[in-house]
């Protein structure tokens, strides 16, 4: 039985890597998902097979931000009756290594000094000149010319204007899916507060106007279009922008899931969300005994 679950478990898992059009891993996927939710609800199952069940149906890896899963997976594995001391060891210090990392590339982001550019990592340079310098030329402008400082409000918001929206229909399928999971993943958690104090109506809102239908129905929609979008990510991993450019239009949407998964972790970052970031960035593991 439990050799059939972990099989199982696995096809769930693969499922969700499936592209636009494989209907056998479309119907692998509800297979699987029903049958796990079964094996949960009935309470057969080993407790950390179980656990290991209960943790892929409430979301597929592929869905997950990696670094976090990790950290539940090393915790997890501490519990297994087959765990290897010595591996166990090796992922708690390489979590704790690569969670210093972090640290010290937060330190330096916390500072909006373009003289600290040279102690970012090159993969972020880029990413900071860019937002820099547009804040500045447009701080610079309306100051200019309305006598406004604007510049503390331009760094803390990302400013669109018409021809970025239209220019979005030309980036590749990968970046579009991407920007519209984020868009999603916000909206099933912010729909509601927002609507009551009157911002812009989301995508949730917009469907319930279209359709007329009720909230539920629509929520159940935007679920449908996040496994749609996924698996347009999916089908375009082979991108000819390159792998770092697939590797955080991948992560976006999981930076989104994560943020968003308990509720609105960004404008209200308490309660489980903020247990979460604060396991992931500033409290290390302890180590093993051996």
């Amino acid at each position: 039985m439990q050799h059939e679950t972990k099989g199982i478990l696995s096809l769930y898992e693969a499922s969700y890597v499936a592209k636009e059009g494989e209907l056998v891993l479309d119907r692998a996927m509800d297979f699987t998902t029903m049958h796990l939710k079964c094996l949960v609800e009935k309470g057969s199952l080993d407790p950390r097979l179980r656990e290991h069940v209960a943790h892929a149906w409430e979301l597929p890896l592929h869905w997950r931000m990696q670094r976090s899963h990790t950290r539940w997976f090393i915790e997890a594995y501490q519990r297994e009756a087959t765990m290897n001391p010595v591996v166990l060891e090796l992922a708690e210090l390489d979590f704790n290594v690569v969670q210093g990392m972090y640290k010290g590339d937060l330190r330096e982001l916390s500072r909006w000094d373009a003289n600290a550019i040279d102690k970012l990592p090159d993969y972020m340079k880029l990413c900071f000149l860019a937002i820099f310098n547009a804040a500045n030329e447009t701080g610079y402008r309306v100051t200019k010319e309305k006598g406004l400082d604007i510049i503390p409000c331009l760094r803390k918001a990302q400013q669109l204007d018409e021809r970025v929206l239209e220019s979005v229909a030309t980036y590749p399928k990968v970046a579009r899916c991407s920007a519209m999971l984020l868009r999603l993943y916000n909206d099933l958690a912010t729909s509601t507060i927002e609507l009551e104090r009157g911002d812009a109506p989301s995508s949730i809102q917009c469907y319930m106007l279209e359709s007329g239908v009720p909230e539920m129905a629509a929520r159940k929609k935007i679920r449908e279009l996040i496994k749609a979008n996924w698996r347009g990510i999916n089908g375009d991993r082979g991108s000819s922008f390159g792998e770092i450019f697939t590797t955080v239009a991948v992560g976006l949407p999981r930076m989104s899931q994560f943020i968003y998964q308990h509720g609105d972790g960004y404008s209200a970052p308490d309660g489980k969300t903020r247990k979460q970031i604060m396991s992931l960035l500033f409290e290390p593991l302890q180590l093993s005994k051996l």
